[in-house]
C-alpha cells in the first residue's frame, strides 16, 4: 500500500488480496487491481457491499465508503 494507515493490514496470495481497514479512509494499492472482482464486509453489522475503486497510473485507489465501521476488502483476480 502506498499510503500507510495505522491499523490497516494487507495480505496477498496468488490471485487474491485482502485489506483490513479500521476506519474510513481512501486507500492506494501499489498495483492495478481495477479489473479484479471486489467485495467489502462491513464488520460492525456483517453487511456485504461492493467497493468503489479505480486505476490511476498503475495503482488502484479505493474510495471512501459510507460506513462508520471497520471494513474488510476482498479481491479476486478474474
Amino acid at each position: 500500500m502506498e499510503n500507510p494507515i495505522p491499523g490497516c493490514y494487507c495480505s496477498e496470495a496468488e490471485d487474491k488480496l485482502a485489506i483490513y481497514l479500521p476506519h474510513n479512509s481512501p486507500v492506494v494499492v501499489n498495483r492495478d487491481i481495477s479489473k479484479w472482482r471486489g467485495r467489502m464486509i462491513i464488520l460492525e453489522d456483517h453487511n456485504v457491499g461492493v467497493p468503489i475503486y479505480h486505476e490511476k497510473d498503475g495503482k488502484t485507489i479505493l474510495s471512501v465508503h459510507d460506513f462508520n465501521s471497520d471494513v474488510l476488502y476482498l479481491f479476486k483476480r478474474g
